[in-house]
């Protein structure tokens, strides 16, 4: 029994992380920290140097950026941190409602007692440090943690992917605004 209970153990995937991811990571946050700020021209030469690794993975990151909508790859070739239109904040507050719903549905139908009581119990003691004076921080980080452990819940990993999406869409445009 012990060492069948280690074999699963050492079946579980090791988590790498690549180049590309590190600088996409970097990206991200001085975007949505505002230190990028929208419509800003973002230079892959420049990022390169200023990182201090080749262009190949600031390229990639940038590709991912695109695809999440964070980043604007322009015709002339020059690439911006996205600017966000009211049509496309109404857009993509519409589809977190549709994608969340659908993670609610589903984690009801598959979490446990025991996630469901972890849930409350971060709740509770987010309500009862209220007059902490980091509590604004703390009540964002929680928002984000629930959210994302309420799509982890649904048991549907492509969901899961495109609520993170979404999350970090509306980061980078709180930003903004």
């Amino acid at each position: 029994e012990g060492v069948r209970a280690l074999q699963l153990e050492l079946k579980r995937p090791i988590v790498r992380t690549s180049l590309a991811d590190m600088v996409y990571e970097n990206i991200l946050e001085s975007i949505v920290s505002g230190r990028l700020t929208s419509g800003s021209e973002l230079n892959e030469v420049g990022l390169a140097e200023e990182l201090q690794v080749s262009r190949t993975p600031v390229h990639e990151a940038l590709r991912r950026l695109a695809a999440d909508g964070l980043v604007e790859l322009l015709a002339t070739r020059r690439i911006r941190v996205a600017r966000f239109e009211e049509a496309q904040l109404l857009e993509i507050y519409d589809m977190r409602k549709l994608l969340e719903c659908a993670a609610v549905e589903r984690a009801a139908e598959h979490a446990s007692d025991e996630n469901l009581a972890k849930l409350r119990a971060d709740f509770k003691a987010l309500t009862a440090s209220r007059k902490a004076e980091d509590w604004a921080g703390r009540a964002i980080a929680f928002d984000v943690a629930f959210h994302l452990r309420i799509a982890e819940l649904s048991g549907n990993r492509q969901l899961e992917a495109e609520i993170a999406k979404y999350k970090r869409l509306v980061q980078g445009f709180c930003r903004y605004t």
